[in-house]
Order: structure tokens, then sequence, then C-alpha cells
């Protein structure tokens, strides 16, 4: 995982559902947001919480575990967190700093304008910020995307460091995937950064996106269809012609924290790391599941859908989606339906949809 990513996946596992606070405080202290705090600054502002000399020294010293004199927001977030350990008497270690404590008392409360407003009081905002933007951006640009965009197996791992309940972040992916491709845009990826942070804050996830919060490129795509008028030469305004809209692409059946499972039972069972598992590396997932070998049959046959004798990570998923379906009881369908098609293998416009493999 990139730097930027990493500092960030490190930022929620330290502060956990606090991380507003301590985001507040490090705001407040880094002021021009150099991402660096020197020893004096540091000190002065560590002293805030009444602790006695020699366990504010034990402190530094783990938190400036490299001996540069100064503290980085990583290791700004280590202090604050040895802080809340001593404040509610745990062993000050950095075998600890994952463990649930009350946030650091620092003998006032955090800044008000860094900690997210709350929702509910009729007067909240769930604007994002531009300084919360920027890191967005930067997180974005860290984790390699592709023609501007991050397939959900880049974003899972930096979403799963939040250490949200998977319901949680099904819903965010849900909601943060505005056109249900399987893929984050920058402004998507915005969305669900931000849903995570105030999810941490302790807001709820809305049912729907907050019209402060959709991309404005996003909110003019959903505008009604008046068409825009043209003056011809004889002074008659005809409308200029549009083609026809792309049909809306039914929501896949597998939900986001299904799929977040799925990938991890994938990458565990491709053992070549190809991408790709065979009918063998995933035999003992099926068999343990207890449906039928037939039932399993035709569950493959139905999820490889090129014929190739393997499944990709969606394949798997859906695979999983199935038998989980025929363990509830439902019936295997003859052949995928709309919505059951995985969203990368779903036909462009103009495309001919895939044929639905031979049965015998």
């Amino acid at each position: 995982m990139s730097t930027v990513a990493n500092e960030m996946c490190q930022s929620f596992q330290i502060a956990g559902a606090h991380i507003g606070i301590y985001e507040a405080w490090y705001n407040q202290v880094d002021k021009s947001h150099t991402n660096v705090i020197g020893a004096l600054d540091a000190a002065k502002f560590l002293k805030k919480s009444g602790l006695q000399d020699n366990v504010l020294g034990q402190i530094w010293d783990i938190a400036d575990s490299k001996c540069m004199g100064q503290l980085d927001k990583t290791g700004f977030f280590v202090a604050l967190k040895m802080i809340a350990l001593a404040q509610n008497s745990k062993r000050v270690d950095i075998s600890n700093v994952q463990l649930n404590v009350p946030p650091p008392n620092m003998g006032e409360p955090p800044p008000i304008s860094s900690t997210p407003p709350a929702v509910g009081n009729g007067d909240s905002s769930w604007a994002v910020r531009p300084q919360d933007r920027q890191r967005y951006d930067q997180i974005f640009n860290s984790l390699g995307p592709i023609n501007e965009r991050l397939p959900g197996n880049k974003v899972r791992e930096v979403l799963l460091n939040s250490k949200l309940p998977m319901d949680t972040l099904g819903r965010i992916w849900d909601l943060s995937d505005m056109d249900k491709d399987g893929f984050l845009d920058r402004d998507e990826f915005t969305i669900a950064m931000h849903l995570v942070y105030r999810a941490l804050a302790k807001c709820p996830v809305p049912a729907t996106l907050p019209p402060e919060m959709i991309p404005a490129a996003k909110a003019r795509g959903s505008l009604g269809s008046m068409p825009d008028l043209l003056p011809t030469s004889d002074g008659i305004i005809k409308p200029i012609a549009r083609p026809s809209p792309s049909p809306v692409q039914p929501v896949w059946v597998v939900s986001a924290a299904d799929k977040t499972r799925a990938d991890a039972m994938f990458t565990a069972a491709d053992q070549d790391q190809d991408g790709f598992v065979s009918g063998a590396e995933i035999k003992d997932i099926f068999l343990k599941s207890g449906v039928a070998q037939l039932a399993l049959a035709h569950i493959w046959n139905l999820c490889d859908m090129k014929q190739t004798g393997k499944l990709n990570r969606e394949q798997f998923a859906l695979a999983l989606y199935l038998i989980q379906q025929k363990l509830n009881g439902a019936e295997l369908p003859a052949a995928l339906t709309p919505e059951m098609v995985p969203p990368t293998m779903r036909p462009k416009p103009g495309q001919e949809a895939p044929q639905p493999p031979p049965q015998g």
C-alpha cells in the first residue's frame, strides 16, 4: 500500500472511533500542514495532558521511535494514544496502540471547527471541506488509479482498516459507487472516505446520499432531459438531437459487504496469485457449504460465463452468493438474470448480452 494510504490506515487503527478528535488536535498543532511537528511544539502540547514528565518522556520515546526529534502525523497520533492509555490506567506500550480507550484529555475541548458536526440537528452539513477533499485526493492518487478509477479491491483495504462494521461499510460502498460499476472515480472515492470519517465520529450513515455530497457532474447528469435549443437559418428553434440515454444497469445482487468477505476468501484460495481460481483451488470451499454436488456444478457453470474453467473475483463472489441462496432454500436459476451478471462482465451499449452456458 502507498505511503499516504498506509498513513490513513494507521490513523484509523490508532484512533478508532475517536479519529475526529485526533484529527482536530493534529490540525491545531500542525497549522501549516507540513506533516512535521517539532519537539518544542509537541512537548508544549503534550504537557496539557497533565501527566508527569517521566511518563511524557516515555511517551515521546515511543512516538519518536526513529529518534528524529520531531513527530509526523502517525507519531503524533501514537503520542495521543499513549496519553489516553496512561490517563485510563493502561500500560503505556506500543503493543497497546490499538486498544479501545476514551480519547485523551488535553485539558480543553478539541477545536470545534475540526470536529464533524452532529447529524440531525437541522443545521448540520455533509459538505466536504476543501482541506478534507485535498486529503482524500492524496489518498486516491496514492492508490494508483487507472483512467481516474479505482477497482473495489484497491479501496477495500482502506475501508477495512477503519474497523467499521461490515454492514456499515456495505452501505458506504453502495452510496459511493453511484454508477454501480464496481469502481470508484475520484468524486466517488471522496464520498466513501467522507462517509467513513463521519461514521467513525458516530454520525449515522444516511439512507440516501445528502444533496451537498453529490458531485456537481453527477448532479447535472440527474437533471431532467430538457433538450438544448438551437436556432436554424430560417429562425425556427429546433431541439439539438441527442443520442438515446444508455439503459440503467441493475444493481448487482452481491452486496459490498458480501463482496468484501468473498475477496478475502478469494485471496486465500488463489494459490498461484494469477487473479483467478480454478475448480481445484476452491473445491474445498464449495464442498464445505453442504450444497449437493450437482447443484454446485450448476453454480460453477453459471458463474464460469465464458467457460474458461476458472473464476475471477466477481465470478467467485457470485458463486458464493448463489450457494447461500441455495442454502436459504431458493431455487437456482437456469441462467443468470441481468442483476446477477458481474458489473465488469455486463455488455456495453450496442453489444449482445453474454449467452448462458449450454445446459446438459
